[in-house]
């Protein structure tokens, strides 16, 4: 069975996470507006009425809650995915080969950033950084699988058959994550 990379056209992810960016900074405007309409209306009208000091409070609260991580939320890909990657052209034995599924593997089983930071107020989001994150499992489980065949020589000229091609792919959404957080900060 073949096995294509999803880094090999990463196009898709990387117009989404253009999308999120201009949705982000939409939303980002509109409560930043909401929140300092709201402080004018309780400052003008908070002599007269308490229930608007509620209001003052509540809206600064919301404000801040709402815009307080966008440059945390850039990275749902381990930051050395790439240079995992690279890895791969370095294996010159099946000790190599072994040391470099041990790589994966840890790779694999760090905390990905949706788990580290709250996400459930950004759903849309979440479900967008999440599908990135499982194409970093996904490509690493197949490196794995790969690597752990019988024949580590035949392994390795497989991988690195489109290595280039997907270490650019990895590249491409990387840059466009960096975009995004450069737009939200």
């Amino acid at each position: 069975m073949t096995y294509n990379s999803p880094f090999l056209n990463p196009d898709t992810y990387i117009g989404r996470i253009a999308s999120l960016s201009n949705e982000a900074i939409t939303i980002d405007k509109g409560v930043a507006q909401a929140t300092r309409d709201a402080a004018e209306f309780a400052t003008k009208y908070s002599s007269d009425f308490s229930l608007v000091n509620e209001l003052k409070t509540n809206s600064a609260i919301a404000g801040l809650k709402c815009c307080s991580r966008p440059a945390t939320l850039h990275r749902p890909f381990p930051a050395g995915t790439s240079v995992f990657l690279s890895l791969v052209g370095d294996i010159a034995s099946d000790g190599d080969a072994r040391d470099v599924v041990t790589e994966f593997n840890s790779l694999i089983n760090e905390d990905y950033p949706t788990v580290k930071y709250k996400l459930d107020d950004a759903p849309g989001v979440k479900n967008s950084f999440v599908e990135l994150e499982q194409l970093v499992t996904t490509e690493s489980n197949h490196v794995i699988q790969v690597l752990q065949s019988n024949d580590w020589k035949a392994a390795v000229a497989k991988l690195n058959e489109n290595l280039d091609a997907v270490k650019n792919g990895v590249q491409g959404i990387r840059k466009a994550l960096n975009q995004y957080a450069t737009k939200l900060e």
